[in-house]
């Protein structure tokens, strides 16, 4: 027998062997801990591998399917987070915020999921389509400093339930939902800082006014307190008191600065007025 017949001999085992191999392949898919297995069969549900239980073992590992018949759809098996980045909501004192939500979530059905919205990227897609009539309804009713504050006022727990609610209808539950930045558009943020300077500025006005009143509730206690002292003085020696006077009034006309190359005073030597220069 040549070469040649003997090779085509060979070439149908050959090919019967490499299909069978093939199909063999086709047939065994491995499943990780991270992910759960939809298979389909003539495109509809059939079973769940490694499908997510709470406490459950891990069926993860090497399982059969039909090749041709049976196709698999992944579903992440582990908590799951997106973003839905910028959503606008407006304040009940008419502040607009630009929000990013940061929504974690685990799909608990696989098979809902895959029935309904077919896999994973749509359910994240249906979630952030719900969402921005959510943020309004739940986030609307409360003022924008509330909204900032850590917790947004309880209204993120109410917002992570609702979303939850609908999440659920595709198999998901959303596990936590929470604010993680928030910003204003350039109009509202410019007249935020405008506000915000108006009401340093008012405060500093109110401050210096209660300074101000209070100085001179001050000065006006001091010049009562002095007027009494110098009662009091005056009816213990009168003559110290007299004297005390005449000082106070020559330091004002003759030590003053402000008098200086002012208004020449002329008096006579005799003047009652410097009566205490002579000692008398």
């Amino acid at each position: 027998m040549t070469v040649a017949a003997r090779l085509a001999a060979w070439r149908m085992p050959l090919f019967a062997a490499a299909l069978v191999g093939a199909l063999g392949l086709a047939s065994v898919v491995m499943v990780p801990e991270t992910r759960q297995a939809v298979v389909l069969r003539m495109g509809q549900p059939d079973r769940v591998i490694n499908a997510f239980r709470p406490g459950g073992q891990s069926g993860a590992g090497l399982e059969w399917r039909i090749p041709f018949v049976e196709r698999i759809v992944w579903v992440d098996r582990n908590l799951q987070r997106f973003t839905s980045a910028a959503e606008q909501v407006r304040s009940n004192d008419e502040q607009v915020l630009n929000l990013d939500i940061d929504t974690t979530y685990r799909v608990f059905a696989p098979v809902r999921l895959v029935s309904t919205v077919g896999g994973q990227d749509k359910l994240v897609d249906q979630l952030k389509a719900i969402l921005p009539a959510l943020l309004r309804e739940e986030l609307g009713a409360h003022s924008a400093n509330t909204l900032l504050a850590p917790g947004a006022g309880g209204a993120t727990a109410r917002l992570r339930a609702a979303l939850d609610a609908k999440a659920r209808a595709y198999g998901a539950q959303v596990i936590d939902l929470r604010i993680a930045a928030a910003t204003l558009p350039e109009p509202g943020l410019q007249a935020a800082l405008a506000r915000m300077q108006l009401d340093r500025e008012q405060r500093a006005s109110l401050e210096q006014s209660r300074g101000s009143a209070e100085t001179q509730a001050i000065i006006a206690d001091a010049k009562v307190r002095a007027a009494q002292i110098y009662a009091q003085s005056y009816g213990q020696d009168p003559a110290f008191y007299d004297f005390w006077r005449a000082m106070k009034s020559y330091e004002a006309v003759f030590a003053n600065p402000a008098n200086k190359d002012g208004t020449t005073i002329v008096l006579s030597p005799d003047s009652e007025y410097l009566r205490q220069f002579r000692g008398k």
